[in-house]
């Protein structure tokens, strides 16, 4: 058993999501989703910015109270770092992050995903797939979709430009050698290096919906209908096989649903002044705690945005302000924190007639 896996990848995130429901489900994370960050920090968290690959499942140990757990060695931890289980674990940080008010979290979160770019990237040849001083590995798909994500989130979580520029780079790098030309993504690049079972390409659902969520993200936040048909090219290819793949075709529905639905998203215009950019960072804080299955939030800069908000429709000459959009209809500007909410709950009920 891995345990890394299943913390990086699930954990953390579904106590992020619980803790936005209500104060009373966030008194129930908080503490949990604290427990669970010590421990990754205490024995799995590297002083580069990555995370070991793993600690061995003893149940013998893991039974044992502090004061017994002193006597022992504890179990071997793997010291590999592995870019898949990284970017998922860069992820909950950040969630948490956000979901808690914990810059510290977002912060730990932010070097994990710099951690990959810098390290575990090779060119246009994409992400490696683990480091031990030096990245070894490359051609799966399953890193390239994670570490997507990882930087899409980044992107939304801390407001920066370069996030979004390294997730087109990657987008644009997954579909020139992973894609499978109209349809979806293939385990290994063309060329990759061969391993095992892995001389025989396939198109595993779960990466693929990844990938599919990846792009439709990037299409929203970029309003470029190239990433969007990508994501309904990648879940189309599934449309007809999706019932064979049992459990596995659970987390392609999630995006199947999210790709169909109308979504809520959230730009907030900065501005030059001290007063913009504070208003501006309240609003966007507020918009990524809102209790949503999903929705997009976008930071924008005028000046630099400018071509963006044109296309939107929005005035340049509001700041430290917010518009709730769904589709191609946007809000009145919305000035405080407060108003947030019923701004996202009345857009998203004009889309139901």
């Amino acid at each position: 058993m891995n345990i890394f896996a299943h913390i990086g990848r699930a954990t953390l995130a579904m106590l992020a999501e619980i803790g936005r429901v209500s104060e009373a489900e966030r008194d129930f994370a908080e503490p949990v989703a604290d427990r669970t960050i010590a421990y990754l920090d205490r024995t799995l968290s590297q002083h580069d910015g990555g995370f070991s690959g793993s600690q061995d499942a003893d149940e013998a140990y893991f039974a044992l109270d502090a004061e017994g757990r002193d006597r022992v060695d504890a179990p071997y931890v793997d010291p590999r770092v592995y870019a898949s289980w990284t970017a998922g674990l860069a992820r909950g940080y950040l969630a948490c992050g956000v979901t808690f008010e914990r810059r510290d979290w977002i912060e730990r979160g932010r070097r994990a995903v710099d951690f990959i770019w810098g390290r575990m990237r090779a060119g246009e040849a994409g992400i490696y797939r683990y480091w031990d001083g030096q990245p070894h590995l490359l051609g799966m798909l399953e890193d390239q979709a994670q570490t997507l994500l990882a930087l899409i989130d980044a992107h939304e979580v801390l407001g920066e430009s370069d996030y979004l520029d390294h997730a087109r780079q990657l987008a644009r790098i997954i579909e020139a050698r992973w894609r499978d030309p109209g349809r979806g993504c293939f385990d290994l690049a063309e060329g990759g290096e061969e391993i095992g079972l892995l001389a025989v390409r396939s198109k595993p659902i779960g990466d693929n919906a990844d990938i599919a969520e990846a792009f439709m993200r990037l299409g929203r936040l970029s309003h470029d209908e190239r990433y969007l048909q990508s994501a309904q090219e990648v879940l189309s290819d599934f449309a007809e096989s999706y019932a064979g793949h049992g459990s596995q075709a659970a987390g392609y529905a999630l995006v199947v649903e999210r790709f169909l639905s109308p979504e809520a998203e959230v730009q907030v215009v900065s501005g030059a002044s001290p007063e913009a950019q504070r208003r501006a960072t309240a609003i966007r804080e507020r918009a990524l705690q809102l209790p949503l299955a999903a929705r997009t939030v976008q930071l924008l800069t005028p000046g630099e945005d400018d071509a963006l908000m044109v296309q939107l429709g929005l005035p340049r000459d509001r700041e430290g302000v917010a518009y709730v959009c769904v589709g191609t209809v946007c809000s009145e500007p919305v000035e405080h924190p407060d108003e947030l909410e019923g701004a996202v709950t009345h857009a998203l009920a004009a889309t139901a007639y």
